[in-house]
């Protein structure tokens, strides 16, 4: 099956009560436009999106495509991340400063003072370099918590 462009989402009204085939991702896979992928029930799928998912990324339960009663829909696997708790304004902006400055993906986390990048060693020893707080976990990034995607180096230094 080829796809081309995401559909839907599994919370549309026109997804109720429809089987569901999900397609694994990795978090650093959501932002590519080409894929070869296998769903959980066997599907294979060639995926080919145009440059806005270069933007937008693919999210949790986006729909690619719709076969008799079966939908298949994105599933973001869980990941090692690194969740950073601030401790006000200024910490907050030494964190966003230095993992905006690795080009790191940068999520908002549970509540106003946590942070959240996908588990990298070189910003879990500057953290405690700068005496903010980490602890690592395992989760699914959210995209709609996206602060930065930490996308293509695109300025020189």
């Amino acid at each position: 099956m080829i796809v081309e462009k995401i559909i839907g989402t599994l919370s549309d009204s026109d997804y109720k009560n429809i089987t569901v085939d999900y397609v694994d991702f990795a978090w650093y896979e959501a932002f590519k436009r080409l894929h070869r992928k296998v769903s959980r029930a066997g599907r294979e799928l060639a995926l080919r999106f145009d440059d806005s998912i270069l933007v937008k990324g693919l999210k949790q339960d986006d729909v690619l495509a719709v076969e008799t009663n079966t939908v298949v829909a994105v599933n973001l696997l869980p990941c090692s991340v690194l969740v950073i708790t601030v401790k006000g304004h200024h910490e907050m902006a030494k964190a966003c400063y230095e993992i905006g400055n690795k080009h790191a993906p940068l999520f908002y986390g549970e509540n106003h003072d946590e942070l959240i990048t996908p588990y990298d060693k070189t910003i879990e020893n500057l953290m405690q370099k700068l005496h903010i707080e980490t602890r690592t976990a395992q989760v699914k990034l959210d995209f709609v918590k996206s602060i930065s995607t930490g996308g293509p180096h695109t300025h020189t230094h």
